[in-house]
């Protein structure tokens, strides 16, 4: 005799659900607009070439040497006995902290600009910058 499932009235999976149910702490909400189109974009990857020209657009600062990704000497890469799952989870690694650098360049503009120059339109715009980049490296 095949094994039956829980009747219509029965709970007892209910605890199955609810412990996968998971409720976000929320806090205030932002203008429908923004969270429409950042709904959209955490689930949207741009083009290359749009990412490319972005990137372009906010190279490192020369007086900043520590926001690259460190490198490892390629001859000591392939020199290493590692597990190929190792190596990818690296590159990966590398990836995300390439991506975390690239996103701080228009932080640090937002912040000398601040600081120095307060043209609400340029703000607005590195601002924008610094969304569409986060939002690049979420995806």
């Amino acid at each position: 005799m095949p094994a039956r499932g829980p009747s219509k009235g029965d709970n007892s999976w209910k605890h199955l659900k609810d412990f996968f149910e998971n409720e976000l702490e929320a806090r205030d909400n932002i203008s429908n607009e923004l969270a429409n189109m950042a709904n959209t974009f955490f689930r949207t990857k741009p083009t290359e070439e749009k990412a490319k020209s972005l990137a372009q657009k906010h190279l490192w600062p020369q007086n900043v040497n520590n926001l690259q990704v460190p490198k490892v000497e390629e001859h000591l890469w392939r020199q290493l006995k590692l597990k190929k799952e190792t190596k990818a989870f690296d590159f990966a690694m590398q990836r995300s902290q390439f991506s975390l650098c690239q996103v701080m360049v228009p932080v640090l503009k937002i912040m000398d600009t601040i600081k120095s120059d307060t043209v609400p339109n340029k703000v607005k715009e590195i601002s924008g910058d610094t969304f569409n980049i986060l939002a690049h490296a979420i995806v």
